[in-house]
């Protein structure tokens, strides 16, 4: 990624959303792709999650996430499923 290296605020924001929205996309393409078996269910994840949950948590006990970054981190942990902690991160 271009701004792998940026370490500013809105870089961390543009690079993890746009990997947020890349394994969503994939996440999406999987799970057409299952819809076309029969019986089976929508398993289908965002394979991106749990680095950039890892990656923004690092950050957020730092203290170095912005509004976007914290707005990202809600999302993440959102569709993590750990909504408590989503709540929390959003109302930062």
């Amino acid at each position: 990624h271009a701004l792998s290296g940026c370490t500013s605020q809105r870089a961390v924001f543009l690079r993890g959303y746009s990997v947020y929205l890349s394994g969503e996309k994939r996440k999406e393409e999987q799970g057409m792709e299952q819809s076309g078996s029969k019986g089976q269910s929508n398993s289908a994840v965002n394979s991106e999650l749990q680095g950039l949950h890892k990656e923004l948590s690092d950050l957020h006990d730092k203290g170095k996430l912005g509004g976007f970054g914290l707005y990202l981190f809600g999302i993440v942990l959102k569709a993590m499923d750990l909504m408590e902690d989503a709540r929390a991160a959003l109302q930062d």
